[in-house]
């Protein structure tokens, strides 16, 4: 799913799969739901609360780092990847190719190659004839498939060349930054001491 920031001249489109929103949220929505009730029949019973709090909060954590935190953010100067558990930052002046292989790939102009965790390779469910290839690049324009590697892969080259027309210098052997993500390691570093603690008291 695209969406356009708002307040930002820079960002021009984030980018995460629908059904992985959907799928996030509804199991976040039900972690919150059960885990309410089950605290609440715990409480009641004299039992401690904070096993199934532990458990809940684990599982969220889980839910936000693989569902529903990683996107895909384009920038008039470049791309950012929010995977996992690492950001990687990669300027048009550091990229050097995008592919669309088996996920949103970028590879900087030191040669290493950065995959999308938000971005997949469109799934095929049938084999592909060939006159569907001629059919999907003639209609590609008119019904897009969604949040899908080729194209993401397409606004980024499109970007990408209106960064060069307008004068974009490229950092030759220069790597994209690569940093670790606290936004998802503190959620689950949280989770997992109170559970730890959970497990021991």
């Amino acid at each position: 799913m695209r969406s356009t920031p708002q307040g930002s001249d820079r960002s021009i489109a984030v980018y995460r799969t629908l059904p992985a929103r959907i799928i996030g949220w509804g199991m976040a929505l039900g972690v919150i739901g059960i885990g309410f009730v089950v605290v609440r029949t715990e409480a009641q019973l004299g039992r401690p609360v904070l096993p199934p709090v532990a458990i809940a909060l684990t599982i969220l954590a889980v839910v936000w780092v693989v569902l529903l935190r990683p996107h895909v953010e384009l920038r008039r100067d470049g791309v950012t990847h929010r995977n996992l558990l690492t950001d990687t930052d990669v300027p048009f002046s550091r990229l050097q190719e995008v592919g669309h292989q088996w996920a949103l790939e970028l590879t900087d102009t030191a040669g290493r190659r950065h995959s999308a965790w938000a971005v997949p390779k469109q799934r095929e469910f049938s084999a592909r004839r060939r006159f569907d290839d001629f059919a999907e690049t003639t209609s590609r324009r008119r019904g897009r498939p969604g949040t899908t590697a080729i194209v993401v892969a397409d606004d980024v080259q499109r970007e990408w060349q209106r960064w060069r027309l307008e004068g974009g210098v490229v950092e030759p052997d220069a790597p994209a930054r690569r940093q670790w993500a606290w936004s998802a390691l503190g959620p689950l570093g949280g989770a997992a001491v109170l559970l730890l603690l959970a497990l021991l008291l």
